[in-house]
């Protein structure tokens, strides 16, 4: 058995300092999903690539982003405690 969780319903994320609301987006075909991602991330410095998974392969070079408002939050997948998911 797993937990799978869909990321394209995901509305809520548990950060350490509380809960954070995951805005919807529309996708290339209008549907509105969740704006919650999942990614390899890197620092960077105009090209100038700072830090990425080439240099880490571990799961901290995983992470996540997500709009709220007018800000994209992002952060190491290690980071999120807890996720709220929409039911069909």
């Amino acid at each position: 058995m797993s937990l799978a969780i869909e990321i394209s319903r995901v509305n809520a994320i548990l950060l350490a300092d509380g809960w954070h609301n995951v805005d919807p987006i529309r996708d290339r075909l209008n549907d509105t999903t969740s704006s919650f991602i999942l990614d390899a991330y890197e620092y960077v410095d105009g090209d100038r690539v700072i830090f990425n998974d080439e240099g880490a392969p571990t799961r901290s070079a995983i992470g996540f982003s997500f709009r709220q408002g007018d800000v994209r939050l992002f952060g190491p997948i290690t980071s999120i405690l807890a996720v709220k998911s929409v039911e069909s």
